[in-house]
């Protein structure tokens, strides 16, 4: 179920789904195809990368991603309080369950790293933990950006927009990217 072609293909859909409501909210609301700003363009295709990081991930090992996957969000929250200014929305709980994940996530890595014996299970170790990375530095990035621009007075309508249809274009060379080496 969550491997091969089946996943390409359901990955593949879902952004043609989601860029066609895009598309159609786009025309609903402004009435024509509005222009995607470079900008936009770039962080929809950061977040194609993104969703391929984290399938990746999850390939790997989806209990573990599971427990630090989220750090995007935590990404995202650390540059609203310091970029935006939007320290007035920390209380003791939010500070607490940052501190918290944080030492749940620091844990994890180093009793994993303590435990491998041999080099397969480092490199594997490695390569999950690129992947996350990858995962939650652009997720993050680009959550705190929708909430930035947002702030900027950009309209709902050109943001799922350009979120979507620049993310499909880096999923559709993702999915050629893998059926070619694939050979499927």
């Amino acid at each position: 179920v969550v491997g091969g072609g089946f996943r390409l293909g359901r990955l593949l859909f879902q952004y043609i789904a989601c860029a066609t409501l895009a598309t159609l909210a786009a025309l609903a609301v402004l009435g024509a195809f509005p222009r995607i700003p470079f900008w936009l363009l770039a962080i929809g295709l950061a977040n194609g990368a993104a969703v391929y990081c984290q399938w990746r991930a999850v390939e790997v090992h989806l209990a573990k991603f599971s427990l630090i996957g989220f750090w995007d969000n935590v990404l995202a929250l650390t540059l609203g309080y310091l970029v935006l200014g939007e320290t007035r929305f920390l209380n003791y709980w939010v500070g607490a369950g940052l501190i918290a994940i944080s030492a749940a996530t620091v844990g994890l890595v180093l009793r994993e790293r303590r435990g491998q014996q041999d080099a397969a299970a480092a490199a594997k170790s490695r390569q999950f933990l690129g992947y996350v990375f990858g995962y939650t530095t652009v997720s993050g990035l680009t959550s705190f950006f929708q909430r930035h621009f947002a702030l900027q007075g950009l309209n709902r309508a050109e943001w799922l927009f350009g979120w979507y249809a620049s993310s499909l274009i880096t999923v559709l060379l993702i999915v050629t990217w893998i059926r070619r080496s694939s050979g499927s």
